[in-house]
């Protein structure tokens, strides 16, 4: 079989397979080594074709045509529930992004189609590879998501909405989240911060620092400034070695 009738059956196979296919059993299929597969696969991303490599295998990013953005809030712990609840109900989490204040958008791909997708993605953040984005923005953060049909992203937008009720639920739950009774404790803020007490130290122990505060450069910087508007010798003082304020 030659090269360009293989890559026209696996372009086919793709098309119709609905789930990402291997590509050891392509392989397998026709008679090959992995790593033919794997330059069919580019050739055929290089004639334009949107094909997505996941921990299940190849996947036509055509079978989704829906998308949507979601712009979500939460800490590391709550990543994987985010992205399991998004896959369970159909959808593919093409990448995460975070509008950063100072380095602009940021964005990575992720292309996570199946819970083994999520678990790979977890276990490399876990073993230290890399930190999610969202802890540059304080836990804020978008995620590009796809789907067969609208109706499947109106569903994870709804199941969202209810995971952030809930959320409000337990933040107003008088048992889980009691409030304080400051008509009755009127000094209990006041007795929380304060103790009315001293301690000379907490510990014995050096800082940890970047670097020493004798070669900080703005410590030298402010170091070289004068206090006077007048030199030793009774001239002025260039503007640059003067204070501002």
């Amino acid at each position: 079989m030659k090269g360009a009738e293989r890559r026209m059956m696996i372009f086919q196979t793709l098309k119709t397979a609905g789930k990402p296919v291997s590509g050891s059993s392509f392989a397998k299929q026709f008679g090959v080594s992995r790593q033919v597969i794997v330059q069919d696969i580019a050739l055929l991303r290089a004639e334009g074709n949107d094909i997505v490599s996941t921990s299940s295998g190849y996947l036509l990013s055509e079978q989704f045509q829906a998308s949507r953005v979601f712009k979500v809030h939460h800490d590391d712990a709550s990543i994987g529930k985010e992205l399991n609840m998004i896959v369970d109900l159909g959808g593919k989490v093409k990448d995460v992004f975070v509008s950063h204040k100072v380095y602009g958008l940021l964005r990575v791909d992720l292309n996570l189609n199946s819970r083994a997708d999520i678990e790979k993605y977890l276990e490399s953040i876990a073993a230290g590879n890399s930190a999610p984005l969202l802890n540059l923005t304080s836990g804020y953060h978008y995620h590009t998501v796809l789907a067969e049909t609208e109706l499947i992203l109106d569903a994870i937008q709804a199941k969202m909405k209810d995971i952030i009720f809930e959320m409000y639920k337990l933040a107003i739950d008088p048992e889980l989240s009691p409030r304080m009774d400051l008509v009755k404790e009127n000094e209990l803020l006041g007795d929380m911060m304060f103790s009315n007490g001293s301690v000379d130290s907490f510990g014995d122990a050096k800082p940890d620092v970047l670097m020493p505060l004798e070669e900080n450069p703005r410590v030298k910087q402010i170091a070289g400034k004068s206090r006077f508007y007048l030199d030793k010798d009774g001239k002025p003082v260039s503007s640059m070695k003067m204070y501002n304020f």
